[in-house]
């Protein structure tokens, strides 16, 4: 007769497991690889409860699955080159725009950041303030001679 402590010897218990553990180190840095992680059963099944899979002890799953070449070359972002200098104003006088501008240096490569924002960039700009006086003609010229002597058109 076996002895008994908290449960009666006939009521069934179930296996059950541990929580499972952390994943291993992945088997490849880039490419594919696979990892593990495992648990251990925390209970054994009693007077005919379920018994736990062997097969239920360990998990294995991908891991690392970027490219190489990315690690091999390493990413590159984008980069812009410096701003020029500013522009000469578009008016000579009052309000007028000076202009900027940069180019890309580098393109963005092997899943690097691309570049973002503008190529050239405005300012407004005054130089001096225009006169206030109205356009004027001078008074008109004499007639040159006439183009066609045939016909005086």
């Amino acid at each position: 007769v076996e002895a008994c402590e908290e449960e009666p010897c006939a009521s069934t218990q179930d296996c059950a497991y541990t929580e499972w553990s952390s994943w291993a180190a992945c088997s490849r840095d880039c490419g594919g690889g696979e990892h593990a992680r495992s648990r251990v059963v925390a209970r054994a099944a009693r007077s005919g409860g379920a018994e736990c899979p062997e097969a239920d002890l360990e998990e294995t799953g991908p891991c690392n699955s970027h490219d190489c070449i990315e690690d091999a070359w390493g990413k590159i972002d984008c980069t812009w080159s410096e701003w020029s200098s500013w522009g000469r104003c578009s008016a000579s006088c009052g309000q007028g725009q000076a202009r900027r501008t940069r180019i890309i240096v580098q393109e963005a490569a092997h899943g690097g950041e691309v570049c973002s924002g503008f190529f050239q960039d405005f300012q407004q700009c005054s130089i001096r303030p225009c006169v206030g006086r109205d356009c004027s003609f001078s008074a008109w010229s004499a007639w040159s001679d006439c183009s066609d002597k045939c016909t005086g058109h």
